[in-house]
């Protein structure tokens, strides 16, 4: 086994230990604010605030890269975030915890951009689609047993604040140990988004609404959880059960894009989405005091579909882009996704506020439909491409412009010697 790929090795297991850290901070963060009498505003402008720094961080990140390279600038962002952690426990306040989330979203974006594009200069090329595999499948089980930690750990004691720091110290130890030299960062400038529209809308779309729900729903359920009356082991969990429907969804999601119009998949995958939104809003009405497992199947059928459009709008995309505007495009996608990220969870937490718990869900639904209802016009609209023209699908992670390059559909044969 080469160099390159130890450090490729590397890099995804210091991801995985950070994404762990964020599973629980994701988990903890909303659970201490209902525990504290704070309502559903102010965890998702909290979340909304995460948002923002993410998308800030992700346009600053190449400037740190280029100025002090790879392993210094994981090394900054991953010890400013291992503070801002450990801050939370001064105390819980609202306006501090929004401040504080803001930061974690500005390193988190630079520890991914480091990561990403590491992984995408250090790949080789006929090895991108099992690498990518690989991220993504040690990502999904760092996020899935990170919640999970809550059920050992007391949500308001110090102990939580310890082992994300600890985590986020030991991510450190993979990265500053490979002896690789640092890749050079990816030109990943994205597509102007009006011009995207005009090629592929029901992508641009589709990622745009991934962002408005995906993101408010997985950082404000646990809330949800706690104020309908879950124990704090099945709060959390709800969001393990969203990343097992996550990783079980999206292949055959994909796999069924590969062979019919992927429009249509997106349909499919709304309108389930849309239907699992609304058992979920119904089950406190309709079933007070049901089992907490009930949920953690509906928001896993929903993540299924919800949480798989993402990486199907980035197929679709690249069906009708030419080979060099896929990683500009998928760029472009990304930005989609992070500007609805940045509103929605302070939507979501309106509308909470003006129907209950439930209208996390009722606003997750509505927008579903809505995708669901603009892709069928756009079926209609347009024909689907011709088989020869289309890529294979590929899922994608929203983590940072430069994981746009791991597509491997964006990628020009490699050269033989």
């Amino acid at each position: 086994m080469n160099s390159a790929f130890l450090s490729v090795i590397a890099v995804v297991l210091g991801v995985t230990l950070l994404q762990g850290a964020n599973g629980v901070l994701t988990a903890l963060l909303p659970l201490r604010m209902v525990g504290e009498g704070m309502g559903a505003i102010s965890v998702g402008i909290m979340a909304t605030g995460y948002s923002v720094g993410f998308l800030v961080g992700c346009l600053m990140a190449p400037t740190l890269v280029r100025a002090v390279g790879h392993i210094r600038a994981y090394a900054i962002a991953a010890a400013a975030l291992s503070v801002m952690v450990l801050s939370f426990a001064i105390a819980v306040d609202a306006a501090l915890w929004t401040a504080l989330r803001s930061v974690t979203g500005v390193c988190m974006a630079v520890l991914y951009t480091v990561a990403d594009s590491w992984i995408t200069d250090r790949a080789p090329q006929d090895q991108r689609g099992r690498v990518l595999s690989l991220y993504l499948v040690a990502t999904k089980i760092a996020l899935i047993a990170g919640p999970l930690l809550l059920a050992v750990t007391p949500v308001a004691g110090p102990g939580p604040m310890m082992v994300m720091a600890a985590l986020i110290s030991l991510s450190l130890i993979p990265v500053a140990s490979t002896r690789s030299s640092s890749p050079t960062l990816p030109d990943s400038r994205p597509m102007g988004l009006l011009t995207l529209f005009r090629i592929a809308p029901a992508a641009v779309t589709g990622a745009f609404a991934a962002g408005l729900t995906n993101t408010a729903t997985i950082n404000i359920v646990p809330a949800w959880g706690a104020q309908i009356g879950l124990t704090t082991v099945y709060s959390a969990g709800l969001l393990a059960a969203i990343q097992v429907g996550s990783l079980l969804g999206q292949w055959p999601l994909g796999w069924l894009s590969d062979r019919t119009d992927r429009r249509r998949v997106i349909v499919y995958a709304t309108i389930a989405a849309a239907l699992a939104c609304l058992a979920t809003a119904a089950l406190p009405l309709l079933w007070p005091g049901a089992p907490g497992w009930m949920a953690w199947i509906l928001l896993g059928l929903w993540a299924a579909g919800s949480m798989s459009v993402y990486s199907i709008c980035v197929a679709h995309a690249g069906d009708r882009c030419q080979p060099e505007q896929i990683v500009p495009a998928t760029s472009a996608l990304l930005l989609s996704w992070a500007v609805g990220s940045a509103a929605g969870p302070t939507l979501a937490s309106l509308t909470m506020q003006a129907m209950g718990p439930s209208g996390l869900f009722v606003y997750s639904g509505a927008v579903a439909l809505l995708v669901a209802a603009f892709t069928q016009w756009r079926l209609r609209r347009r024909a689907a491409p011709l088989p020869e023209e289309r890529n294979s699908f590929v899922a994608m992670p929203t983590a940072s412009p430069a994981a746009s390059g791991l597509n491997p559909s964006g990628q020009p044969p490699e050269k033989k010697s």
